[in-house]
C-alpha cells in the first residue's frame, strides 16, 4: 500500500510538472492585454485584498494575472485536483483543497485565513461541476463575511480550443491574442442579499466575457 502511495504521489508529481511546463508555454507566447483593471490596481496598491470570481472554463489564464502577486485559490480534493494543484503551487499560487462536493469547509476555511492575511483569493463561480455560467453562493458568502469586494475575470484568445468537458474550458492557441478583463468590483451590503448578489455578479462575469471575446474577434458567449 505504501508503494503504491509513493507511486501515485510521483505520478502527480510527473504529470504536475508537465501540465505546469505545457501551460507556461501556451501563455507566454501568446500577447496578452488588459482591459478594467482600475479597480484591481488601486486594491493592489492600498494592500487591500479582494475576492476575485471568474467561470470555471475560463479560468486558465487567472495565475498568469498574479505573477507577481500573491493568491489563494481553492482547488478540488478529488487526484486531479491533486495535478492541478501542483501546477498552480509551481506557478507561485496558495491552493486550498475542497470543493462545494468534498473538503469544501476545510477549503473555505483555508481561504478565509488567506484573507486575513491580507491575500486576494479566487474561486470559480460555477464549480466545480456546474451548470457552467451559473454563479453559485459560495463567493458572495465568502466576499461578505470576510468583509471584502468581489471583482469578475474573464478572458479570450484570438485562437483557442475549448476542451469537451461540462465547463468548455478555454485553452489558448500558442503565439494567439489574448486580452483579460476585469469587471468594476461589487461592494456586499454586511446584510445583503445573496440570491440578487449572486445573479448581479453573474451579469457582470457575462458581460466581460462578451467583451474578451469581442475583443479578440471570438463570436460573444457567455461563459
Amino acid at each position: 500500500m505504501r508503494r503504491n502511495r509513493r507511486f501515485a504521489d510521483l505520478e502527480i508529481a510527473v504529470a504536475g510538472t508537465l501540465a505546469g511546463l505545457l501551460l507556461r508555454f501556451l501563455t507566454f507566447s501568446c500577447r496578452v492585454t488588459f482591459e478594467g483593471f482600475d479597480d484591481l490596481e488601486r486594491r493592489w496598491a492600498e494592500r487591500s485584498p479582494v475576492v476575485l470570481a471568474c467561470w470555471h472554463g475560463r479560468s486558465l489564464m487567472l495565475p498568469f494575472v498574479y505573477r507577481d502577486r500573491q493568491l489563494g485559490v481553492m482547488n478540488s480534493a478529488h487526484r486531479d485536483g491533486a495535478i492541478i494543484a501542483r501546477v498552480l503551487e509551481g506557478l507561485g499560487l496558495t491552493v486550498t483543497r475542497g470543493s462545494s462536493s468534498r473538503r469544501g469547509v476545510a477549503g473555505l476555511l483555508g481561504l478565509y485565513r488567506l484573507m486575513r492575511k491580507g491575500v486576494d483569493v479566487a474561486l470559480a463561480t460555477d464549480g466545480p461541476r456546474g451548470p457552467a455560467g451559473v454563479v453559485k453562493p459560495g463567493v458572495i458568502v465568502l466576499a461578505r463575511d470576510g468583509g471584502r469586494p468581489v471583482v469578475g475575470l474573464s478572458w479570450s484568445a484570438s485562437r483557442a480550443f475549448r476542451l469537451a468537458s461540462w465547463d468548455r474550458m478555454m485553452v489558448p492557441a500558442p503565439f494567439s491574442r489574448v486580452v483579460v478583463v476585469a469587471a468594476r468590483e461589487l461592494e456586499l451590503a454586511p446584510e445583503g442579499d445573496n440570491e440578487r448578489d449572486c445573479r448581479e455578479l453573474e451579469a457582470r462575469l457575462k458581460a466581460i466575457t462578451r467583451r474578451a471575446d469581442q475583443a479578440v474577434g471570438r463570436a460573444p458567449e457567455d461563459c
